[in-house]
């Protein structure tokens, strides 16, 4: 084969060369799972679905208000993660079920929540145990939180509150923001 005869055959697959790119970065993107649930593949509206009915029947054992039960788990991202938030804090500890579920209205991971005021609770059991409540909702990590007043307590044998302030400021404290570029030799 000379050269006369390549160069149409290079020419016709030159001009279809992009589009074949076009569809196969369409095809590779489409079959690509969704970074959140990479795992398992499925559509983005395939996604499960908030079970209301669930956080709706699971709030009612707890004698609240229908009208705050319907608003709380309308407005709830996760309707279910709420309602167990208000359960096991209603269950386990003497926090009512209406502060209960101010509270796990308020943050954004209420078993977290529940989890940290349970175990506090049930570590500590404290005079106040609102304080407890209020202090792993006001915590950005409520789990840790637990673990360091527990923790705390457990080695130091402190009260539930100075265990609970001292663990919150450490939560706020932030470290080595900026570096420093002073020599140590000086």
């Amino acid at each position: 084969m000379n050269s006369n005869t390549l160069r149409p055959i290079v020419r016709r697959f030159a001009r279809h060369l992009p589009s074949s790119f076009v569809l196969g970065g369409f095809f590779a993107v489409m079959a690509t799972p969704i970074p959140a649930q990479a795992g398992r593949w499925q559509l983005p509206m395939e996604r499960s679905q908030p079970n209301y009915e669930q956080c709706a029947s699971q709030l009612l054992n707890h004698d609240l208000d229908e009208d705050t039960i319907a608003l709380a788990c309308a407005t709830a991202f996760e309707p279910t993660e709420l309602s167990a938030c208000v359960s096991e804090i209603d269950n386990a500890t003497a926090i009512s079920a209406a502060d209960a579920l101010d509270a796990c209205r308020e943050v954004r991971r209420p078993r977290e929540l529940s989890n940290c005021t349970v175990r506090i609770d049930a570590d500590f059991t404290p005079d106040q145990p609102l304080k407890v409540l209020d202090s792993c909702r006001r915590s950005l990590l409520p789990v840790e939180f637990a673990n360091c007043a527990i923790g705390l307590d457990n080695h130091i044998l402190m009260d539930v509150d100075t265990a609970m302030a001292t663990c919150l400021d450490a939560n706020d404290r932030v470290r080595d923001v900026f570096p420093t570029f002073i020599p140590t030799d000086r």
